[in-house]
């Protein structure tokens, strides 16, 4: 399932971020990153919110950097960890994605929250994003989990 409805294209890089809890224990995979354009290089991490602060975040884990030449306009770009991230339901965590863009697609129209096999996931804006991430708009458009 995606989080966001419809996108639109944007020009720019930086520090994109979004925060979500779920409802029960999931294994993190990777996240999904909207293309559109050069996508130069990717690379994310995941923190844990002591007490639902995101001033007390703790890094839990960082993807490898993968660097793209293009992705097709509206398509997306996984962006796995080495190792599934164990996410601990009722616990906020921020996902953070640094980007070096020429130009990307954004997702718009996004959900507080969103049901996906079975997991609900509810979602909150990140002080970490200096972009156009949030969560009525950005850049990442899908979790990859196992329950």
């Amino acid at each position: 399932h995606t989080k966001f409805d419809t996108w639109y294209q944007r020009h720019g890089s930086g520090c994109q971020a979004i925060q979500f809890k779920t409802v029960c224990d999931i294994n993190l995979i990777g996240i999904g990153l909207f293309g559109g354009g050069e996508l130069k290089s990717v690379s994310a991490k995941i923190f844990c919110l002591i007490d639902g602060k995101e001033s007390e975040r703790v890094e839990i884990a960082t993807s490898t950097e993968r660097t793209f030449d293009t992705i097709s306009k509206g398509s997306l770009a996984p962006i796995l960890f080495d190792q599934s991230v164990k996410i601990i339901s009722n616990t906020w965590y921020t996902i953070s994605i640094n980007t070096s863009i020429n130009v990307t697609m954004l997702g718009c129209d996004g959900k507080t929250s969103e049901t996906a096999d079975g997991v609900a996931f509810e979602f909150r804006m990140s002080g970490l994003s200096a972009a156009a991430t949030n969560v009525l708009n950005g850049q990442i458009p899908e979790i990859y989990f196992e329950v």
